[in-house]
């Protein structure tokens, strides 16, 4: 008999644990089309440039007129994208085609947040930085990330460019292809390639 009432406490037991699991709420995953439906909610139209980051989708709208940079985060909040402590790179791409940049490339994500990248502009190609907080400018010395000397060789004349290191101070070395041999090149910090 005692051993029959433990079971049916047992049994009761489980029953409202999986009445419980059944009744918890499951976390909703915030996919891109909560976050423009969100956005929507919000007082946006035209949202552009919606891409995920860190800490939940990062985009832009027009809000009261004006085109703003916004961000939902995880939990489904919304607001400015000023909040975030990193933008990702739609947004990058964004901001530098509002600064007048054309032909955007090799963008790349620095280890403070910004990103990194050359584009044509006045006529030019330029290496240009976009800081965490959507700042364009042009890249600084110790901003030249792999990908964009990458693109220096590239353009120098080189092909099947090796694995690249970087030096103590800011250079970047390594090998390519270069008219039919075998070169040792490198680029300095300001993007200027060379060989060696």
């Amino acid at each position: 008999m005692k051993q029959v009432a433990t079971l049916a406490a047992l049994l009761a037991t489980i029953g409202a644990g999986a009445a419980w699991a059944q009744q918890a709420p499951a976390t909703p995953s915030l996919g891109e089309g909560h976050a423009r439906a969100l956005l929507m909610d919000y007082g946006c139209s035209n949202v552009s440039n919606v891409s995920r980051g860190k800490n939940g989708w990062y985009g832009q709208c027009t809000k009261g007129g004006r085109t703003m940079d916004v961000m939902v985060k995880s939990d489904g909040s919304v607001g400015p994208a000023a909040e975030a402590d990193t933008i990702t790179e739609a947004h990058a791409r964004a901001a530098l085609m509002q600064n007048g940049c054309s032909n955007v490339s090799n963008l790349s994500h620095g280890k403070s947040g910004a990103w990194h990248g050359n584009c044509t502009k006045g006529g030019t190609t330029q290496f240009v930085t976009v800081d965490p907080q959507g700042k364009v400018s042009a890249s600084t010395a110790n901003s030249i990330t792999e990908g964009h000397a990458r693109a220096a060789l590239m353009q120098f004349g080189c092909s099947n460019v090796s694995n690249l290191n970087e030096t103590a101070e800011g250079d970047w070395t390594g090998q390519c292809t270069k008219g039919g041999q075998t070169v040792n090149v490198s680029v300095d910090e300001k993007g200027a390639p060379r060989t060696r």
